[in-house]
């Protein structure tokens, strides 16, 4: 798959020097979480991320043609203890997450327009407690939602769950044992 890249990341790869970065965001419950692996905060589509200088580790980026698609595993080290606590008390299984590659130029600034090289969920996150914490985050592709069933009762309290004051599905269940006499 062929990516557009800006004119300014193009002339950055081929510069004697390149710095990568790594941008990361985390929709959790208690509030969003944004990354980067620099040690500098970087601004990026009206937001701060956070540079925490260096990630604990990312598992490669697969570009695969299967419904489903690739997880990614990222381990981010540095951090505060509120990213921390968030592993253990959110409900942040199936929140949005996105990651980004990028460069920066001399002056540490992100040069225009990333690429997105993973978008999906958030699966679960594991911490790892040293002299500093380590969170290890698995995120899902948002493909593998084609891949989960999709289980639909065909009654009135599955129609009264999914719209409330709907009636109709509300003699389905009487319909099932009714017995019918045609042509009397």
């Amino acid at each position: 798959m062929t990516r557009d890249i800006t004119a300014g990341m193009q002339s950055a790869v081929a510069a004697a020097t390149v710095r990568p970065v790594v941008l990361v965001y985390l929709d959790l419950p208690s509030g969003a979480v944004r990354v980067n692996s620099s040690p500098y905060s970087i601004s990026y589509s009206a937001n701060t991320y956070l540079g925490v200088g260096s990630y604990g580790g990312i598992s490669p980026v697969e570009e695969i043609l299967d419904f489903g698609g690739p997880n990614l595993d990222v381990g981010i080290s540095g951090l505060d203890n509120t990213l921390v606590g968030a592993a253990f008390t959110d409900h942040y299984q199936g929140r949005s997450a996105q990651v980004f590659f990028g460069l920066l130029s001399e002056a540490h600034a992100l040069i225009a327009d990333p690429i997105e090289i993973f978008t999906g969920r958030i699966d679960f996150m594991s911490v790892e407690t040293s002299e500093t914490s380590t969170v290890n985050v698995r995120l899902e592709n948002e493909l593998v939602d084609w891949e989960r069933p999709r289980t639909r009762r065909y009654n009135n309290s599955d129609q009264q769950s999914a719209y409330p004051g709907d009636l109709g599905m509300e003699y389905v269940e009487q319909m099932v044992n009714a017995e019918l006499r045609w042509g009397y």
